[in-house]
């Protein structure tokens, strides 16, 4: 888990479970802590174990009583947290999570992997494929947040693969964004837009072509983790 907190940020690594901040948990990192990670199989008890560790932490965060913005990777509502799955993840479960001052929790579910539905936006005033860089918004208040396309894709708008199956037609990057714990669309349309932003915030990609910020950091440092574990 990653936390920004006044501007500093903080990580809290499942099987340490302590709140480091970013610098120190980087030189931290040794053969000794790799070994206190935990990465297990998947089973029942791992589950309960991860949900258990999610919501202490969040119960933590929220004694301020600040209003808390939360961004869930799409990827653990399968394994990991079931909480975030489509048919769980809405405000009649989140009222039933054992957390306090759950009036200021907003979360902020972000979906990158290829199931995304709706990578084809038509723009109707031009009656074809938008591939603008933006935020879009459906009818049931999902969000699909889209990354610039490469300088290097000279493609027409319009085109698609099977009209050019030749050309080289990069896909932009695009999340599937869902939020839950506003008060009303306007808050909805402003955590978008906020999410948005923090895609820019990462000096190793074009801009908002990558995870927001705080998932960004939790997924790069985890893949440093694991690349050290395995040896």
């Amino acid at each position: 888990m990653t936390k920004i907190e006044k501007g500093r940020t903080y990580i809290n690594i499942y099987g340490i479970d302590k709140w480091m901040m970013l610098d120190e948990c980087i030189f931290t990192i040794n053969k000794s802590f790799i070994n206190k990670v935990k990465i297990q199989k998947i089973l029942p008890a791992t589950k309960t174990g991860v949900n258990d560790w999610i919501v202490s932490n969040l119960s933590n965060i929220l004694k301020s009583k600040n209003k808390v913005y939360t961004f869930i990777d799409a990827n653990i509502r399968m394994n990991l947290w079931t909480f975030a799955q489509n048919k769980r993840f809405n405000k009649v479960n989140l009222e039933n999570l054992s957390l306090i001052n759950k009036e200021k929790l907003r979360l902020i579910r972000v979906n990158y992997t290829d199931e995304i539905p709706e990578y084809f936006i038509y723009d109707e005033k031009k009656n074809n494929i938008n591939k603008s860089s933006g935020i879009f918004k459906s009818d049931k208040n999902t969000y699909y947040l889209v990354g610039k396309r490469q300088e290097t894709d000279q493609a027409n708008n319009s085109w698609t693969k099977c009209d050019k199956p030749n050309k080289p037609l990069r896909k932009p990057s695009i999340y599937e964004v869902n939020i839950i714990g506003c008060e009303d669309e306007e808050e909805l349309d402003s955590i978008a837009q906020i999410t948005q932003l923090l895609r820019m915030m990462n000096i190793s990609y074009d801009s908002h072509a990558s995870l927001p910020l705080p998932m960004y950091i939790t997924k790069r440092l985890s893949e440093y983790i694991l690349a050290e574990k395995s040896k």
